[in-house]
């Protein structure tokens, strides 16, 4: 399921990445608005099923769940679209690694500094070494890889 789901967010922002590669005229953000309207919608759908199936079966649906989720999508929107400008400037093996990288950096250091998630001297230094890795792979992505401009 990890490996499905990795495919899957790794493929969301190639058609966004094509469209603007073939209208060069266009703003980058036009991709953004159609492609979060079609999760929006897909989501919403999603949810309204399995809500009026729980309620033919009898189950509980806790509702409270829906707003942190919107908002939640409403961030993942913003970073879409930032990441969408970021790859027509930057060309896609550039702007998409540090789009991609940056967050997972900015949350894993969070992880450590403000949460205290990881503790002990072992999985500290093996978070340094992977943060060490991560940093370099992606300082030689955006140093050496082609750009698309």
């Amino acid at each position: 399921l990890a490996i499905v789901g990795g495919v899957i967010c790794a493929l969301q922002s190639v058609p966004a990445a094509v469209y603007n590669a073939q209208h060069k005229g266009v703003s980058s953000s036009a991709v953004v608005f159609p492609q979060s309207l079609g999760i929006w919608v897909a989501s919403t759908s999603i949810y309204l099923l399995y809500a009026s199936f729980a309620k033919l079966a009898g189950w509980s649906v806790p509702h409270s769940v829906i707003r942190p989720a919107f908002i939640s999508g409403i961030i993942w929107c913003l970073g879409f679209a930032f990441m969408i400008g970021t790859i027509s400037r930057l060309g896609y093996s550039i702007g998409y690694t540090l789009g991609a990288v940056g967050p997972i950096m900015v949350s894993s250091l969070l992880s450590v500094f403000v949460f205290r998630e990881i503790r002990g001297r072992k999985q500290l230094t093996l978070y340094a070494m992977a943060l060490a890795f991560q940093v370099t792979g992606t300082g030689m992505i955006a140093s050496f890889g082609p750009s698309q401009r």
